[in-house]
């Protein structure tokens, strides 16, 4: 099963994200703040394929929680997601675009959050090994 991080500091929006998740088959851990997801990632309780995180929140936003995860090399292929409003994520520019696998503009519907989901964890598929060419090569 899929892990997801959800890190969301609007306990209704964190409760109906979580849910949709969970009823579509993913596992989800969701938390309010930046700054209690890294120390979750920390303690290695719970490492996710995923990390689905809003972009402002008082505790450690998302642009300094993907920076910290990518500065772990531990955590560099985990894929990260930001959500915030629209006005929000246009301000971001080009610094986050290297790092970020998807942005997610508020509000969203269920169809666009999933498909972001599925699009961000496709990238991090690691490549499938073709055992017909592997056996080719030992012959």
């Amino acid at each position: 099963m899929v892990r997801i991080l959800l890190v969301e500091d609007q306990p209704s929006l964190r409760r109906l994200v979580g849910e949709v998740l969970e009823f579509s088959g993913y596992q989800v851990v969701a938390v309010a703040d930046g700054q209690t997801a890294l120390d979750l990632l920390r303690s290695g309780e719970f490492v996710p394929e995923l990390i689905l995180s809003d972009l402002l929140m008082d505790s450690l936003g998302g642009a300094a929680l993907l920076d910290a995860v990518r500065g772990e090399w531990l955590w560099r292929d985990i894929a990260f997601l930001l959500m915030s409003g629209q006005d929000q994520l246009a301000a971001l520019g080009e610094e986050l675009n290297h790092e970020v696998d998807g942005y997610i503009a508020k509000p969203f519907g269920i169809k666009e959050i999933l498909a972001a989901v599925q699009q961000a964890l496709a990238r991090h598929q690691p490549a499938s090994i073709d055992e017909s060419n592997d056996n080719q090569l030992l012959a």
